[in-house]
C-alpha cells in the first residue's frame, strides 16, 4: 500500500511539474507574439505617442519573457529531462538576441520617423528571425506536451501494476486465512473425534 501511495504521489508531482513547463513556455510564446505585434504596431503608427507607447509594451513584454525564460531554465536544472528538450531550449536562448534585434529595430526607426526603412527591415529580415523565433517556441512547447504525455502514462502504468500486485497479495492472503480456518475446523474435528474414541475405549475396560 505504501508502494501505490508513493506512486501516486510522484504521478501527481510529474502532473504539476509538466503543467508548469508547459505554462511558462505558453506564456514565454504569448509574450514573444505580443512583442511582435508592438513592433508592427510601432511602425503603422504615425503618431509618436502611439509609437512611443507600443515601444514601451516592447520592453515590458520582454521582461515578462526573460523571467519565464529563467524559471523554465531553473526548473529543469536538477530533473531528469530529455536531450531533445534541452537542446531545444538551448536553440531559443541561442536566437534570443537576433530575434530581440528583429523586434526593436523596426520600432526604433520608426521612432526616429524612419517608416520607410521600418517596414523594409520588418518585411524583410526581421519577418523571418521572428517566425524562426516562434516556431521554436512551438516546438518546445509540442515537446514538453509530448514528453508530459509520455512521463505521465508510464506513472499510470506502474501504478496500475502496483495496484494489481497489491490486489494478488491480498487475495492470497485472503486465501491463506480460508486455508488456515478450513485446517483449524478440520483439526477440531479430528480432535474431537479422537477423544470420543478415547472416552469409549476407556469406558470398555471399566465395564
Amino acid at each position: 500500500m505504501v508502494d501505490i501511495w508513493q506512486k501516486k504521489e510522484e504521478m501527481f508531482k510529474t502532473v504539476s511539474i509538466t503543467m508548469k513547463r508547459v505554462e511558462l513556455t505558453l506564456d514565454m510564446r504569448s509574450n514573444f507574439r505580443s512583442m511582435s505585434v508592438s513592433s508592427r504596431n510601432a511602425v503603422l503608427f504615425l503618431n509618436k505617442k502611439n509609437t512611443l507607447q507600443e515601444w514601451r509594451n516592447l520592453l515590458e513584454q520582454k521582461t515578462y519573457y526573460i523571467r519565464n525564460r529563467k524559471l523554465l531554465v531553473d526548473g529543469i536544472k536538477n530533473d531528469d529531462y530529455p536531450e531533445t528538450i534541452i537542446f531545444n531550449i538551448n536553440e531559443i536562448i541561442n536566437h534570443e538576441d537576433e530575434a530581440f534585434y528583429s523586434l526593436f529595430t523596426p520600432a526604433g526607426l520608426a521612432l526616429e520617423n524612419n517608416h520607410k526603412e521600418a517596414i523594409e527591415y520588418l518585411a524583410g529580415p526581421g519577418r523571418q528571425n521572428q517566425r524562426m523565433m516562434f516556431d521554436l517556441l512551438t516546438k518546445l512547447l509540442d515537446r514538453e506536451r509530448d514528453f508530459g504525455k509520455k512521463t505521465i502514462k508510464e506513472y499510470r502504468e506502474e501504478l496500475s501494476s502496483a495496484i494489481i500486485n497489491a490486489s494478488v497479495l491480498v487475495f492470497i492472503g485472503f486465501v491463506l486465512i480460508v486455508i488456515v480456518s478450513l485446517l483449524s475446523i478440520y483439526v477440531n474435528k479430528d480432535v474431537k473425534y479422537l477423544n470420543r474414541n478415547l472416552d469409549d475405549s476407556d469406558n470398555k475396560w471399566i465395564y
